[in-house]
């Protein structure tokens, strides 16, 4: 993309974002007139809205949102060029373009990762840290050779296989009061404490969002264990959630691993009702050509790495 695609871009996605010409315009660090002089020049030349500017807050139209989406694939595709470039001019070592959520990425990738340079020590690896939605679609374009996704999210006419099962269990902190008379010998994320659903209803939960929203997984969590929490902070980053947890702020549902990996001056409570944890399957998932040795090997490492959890 040249420079002025880049531009008007960034500019509509920042607008999109703030909702609000004055905000947009400080993030862009130009004057407020000089940002909707340059959105009526590009809508001008579009021949269309880009935006709603008689509702406040500022909101995108339906070809506003077109354009933005369409915008980013385009920029997608020259930036996958551009690197297939400089990979062809610069040395013939293979190119391995992984793609997996940030959480999880740092569950497994400096294991794995560490296990497919000792296999592959000329391989050049390249990370996509996205959503799962669009990791799928990147794969499904064959911008990415391997993408690590859930059960909900992977496309079925994509080549793909099962890389693991991640332990999942609501975790808190062991001094949580709600359940300090409670037995908690044992307690481990093989072995949660088994614990009545009442008890986990009313209590503030720690949850992963999008944008200001819980994601889908939450909403069916709770929705299968009928819970009604008392109240419930948006938590990004996992690590962020676990640790909190562990500070009685709430009830997280996590996997398991983050109590081998985070350390902390509290204990970990291992929580569920029915005293087991659950699997949340993750899948291989390969462009439409199917994968490459090296994908491949990605793939047994990742597997690996979870059956060890």
């Amino acid at each position: 993309m040249n420079r002025r695609n880049t531009d008007s871009l960034y500019y509509v996605s920042v607008l999109a974002e703030e909702q609000n010409m004055t905000r947009a315009a400080e993030r862009l660090y130009i004057s407020q007139p000089a940002l909707s002089a340059y959105l009526n020049r590009l809508e001008a030349e579009l021949g269309v809205r880009l935006f709603d500017r008689g509702v406040i807050p500022i909101r995108l139209t339906e070809a506003g949102r077109y354009y933005i989406a369409v915008m980013r694939r385009i920029e997608d595709m020259h930036n996958q060029l551009v690197e297939d470039m400089r990979s062809l001019d610069q040395d013939s070592r293979q190119t391995l373009r992984i793609g997996i959520g940030r959480n999880r990425g740092a569950l497994w990738l400096p294991r794995v990762l560490e296990q497919l340079r000792a296999e592959w020590p000329d391989l050049r690896v390249r990370l996509v840290e996205d959503r799962d939605v669009n990791m799928a679609e990147h794969t499904g374009r064959g911008m990415l050779n391997v993408a690590v996704l859930e059960t909900f999210a992977y496309i079925a006419h994509l080549p793909y296989e099962l890389a693991g099962d991640e332990r999942q269990c609501f975790v808190t902190g062991r001094d949580h009061p709600a359940f300090a008379d409670r037995d908690k010998r044992g307690n481990s994320p093989e072995s949660p404490l088994d614990v009545e659903l009442d008890l986990l209803n009313r209590q503030p939960f720690l949850c992963p969002g999008v944008g200001a929203s819980l994601n889908d997984y939450t909403k069916w969590l709770f929705a299968n264990y009928r819970l009604n929490p008392r109240e419930i902070m948006l938590v990004a980053n996992n690590v962020t959630a676990y640790e909190l947890a562990l500070k009685n702020f709430g009830i997280a549902f996590l996997c398991t691993r983050y109590a081998r990996l985070t350390s902390t001056a509290e204990e970990p409570l291992f929580i569920m009702p029915g005293g087991k944890p659950v699997y949340r399957r993750l899948y291989a998932v390969y462009p439409p050509g199917g994968p490459s040795p090296a994908a491949a090997a990605f793939a047994r490492c990742l597997r690996e790495a979870v059956q060890a959890q």
